[in-house]
C-alpha cells in the first residue's frame, strides 16, 4: 500500500509538472516582448524616417485633418496603420504628447531626425494661421516631388559609379596578381627597365605588401572625414566641394535648381 501511495504521488507531481511548465511559458513571453518593446523605444528616440515614409504619412495626416477629423484621432489612425515598429511609436508618443496640452509642434520637435526642420515650421506656421490640413497637404507634395527627383538622380548616378568601381576593382587585381608575374619575367632579362615600367612594378610591390593596411588607413579616413561632415563647418566645406567638383558638380548644381521649392 505504501508503494501503491508513493507511485500515486509521483505519478501526480509528474503531472502538475507540465502545468507548472505551461505557466511560466506566458511569463516568458512577456518578458520577450517588454524587452523588444524596450529596445524599440530606444531606437525610436534617433530614429531616421525615410523621406518616402514622411511624405505618406504627411498626405494621410493632411487628409484626415481635411475630413473633419481631430488631431489626436488622426495620429491614433495613422498609428494603427502604420507597418514601421520604431515610427509606430513616435507617432504615439506624439500623439500622448498632445493629449497631455502640448502642441503639435512641440511633440515633433523632440523627434528631429524623424521629422526635418523644414516640417516643424511648416506645422508652426500651420498652427498659427489655423490652416494646418492645406500647408500638410502642400507638405506632402514638396516630399513627394523631393523623393522622385532623388530617386532620377540616384538612377543616372547608378552606372557611372558601378563603371568607375569595376575600373578601379580591375586596376587593383592586375596590379596585385599580373603584374608580379611580368615583374619576375623582366627580372630574369637582366635589363634596366624603363621608368614607367619600374614605377609600375614599385606599385604593385607596395600594393601587395601593405594592401590591408592601406584598407585600414582608407576606413580611418571615412571615420575621420564622416565625424567632420557632422559638424555644420564639415557640412558648409562637403557642399561648397560637391558643387565645385569638375564631373558631378554641375548635376549637383543643376538638381538644387530643379528641387521643387517648400510651400
Amino acid at each position: 500500500m505504501a508503494f501503491l501511495s508513493s507511485s500515486a504521488s509521483s505519478s501526480s507531481s509528474r503531472a502538475l509538472r507540465p502545468d507548472a511548465g505551461q505557466k511560466n511559458r506566458p511569463n516568458v513571453k512577456a518578458a520577450q516582448a517588454l524587452a523588444k518593446q524596450k529596445s524599440l523605444e530606444k531606437k525610436a528616440k534617433n530614429y531616421k524616417l525615410p523621406l518616402g515614409e514622411l511624405a505618406l504619412f504627411t498626405q494621410q495626416l493632411a487628409s484626415l485633418l481635411n475630413a473633419g477629423l481631430p488631431l489626436v484621432q488622426c495620429l491614433e489612425a495613422l498609428q494603427d496603420q502604420t507597418e514601421d515598429p520604431c515610427f509606430r511609436i513616435i507617432i504615439r508618443d506624439v500623439r500622448l504628447d498632445i493629449s497631455s496640452g502640448n502642441s503639435f509642434s512641440t511633440a515633433v520637435k523632440k523627434f528631429p531626425k524623424s521629422f526635418p526642420s523644414l516640417f516643424i515650421s511648416m506645422v508652426e506656421a500651420g498652427e498659427a494661421s489655423g490652416a494646418l490640413s492645406e500647408i500638410l497637404a502642400k507638405v506632402a507634395g514638396y516630399f513627394e516631388s523631393s523623393v522622385k527627383l532623388t530617386k532620377k538622380v540616384k538612377s543616372a548616378m547608378t552606372y557611372p559609379i558601378a563603371v568607375i568601381g569595376l575600373a578601379i576593382a580591375l586596376v587593383n587585381v592586375l596590379l596585385i596578381f599580373v603584374i608580379p608575374v611580368f615583374a619576375d619575367m623582366f627580372k630574369d632579362f637582366g635589363a634596366k627597365l624603363p621608368a614607367p615600367t619600374q614605377m609600375l612594378i614599385d606599385l604593385s610591390n607596395f600594393l601587395k605588401h601593405y594592401f590591408f593596411y592601406l584598407l585600414i588607413g582608407c576606413y580611418g579616413i571615412y571615420w575621420g572625414v564622416s565625424k567632420f561632415i557632422a559638424t555644420p563647418r564639415g557640412r558648409r566645406l562637403k557642399d561648397e566641394g560637391l558643387v565645385k567638383a569638375p564631373i558631378f558638380g554641375n548635376l549637383i548644381h543643376n538638381r538644387g535648381f530643379a528641387a521643387p521649392t517648400p510651400p
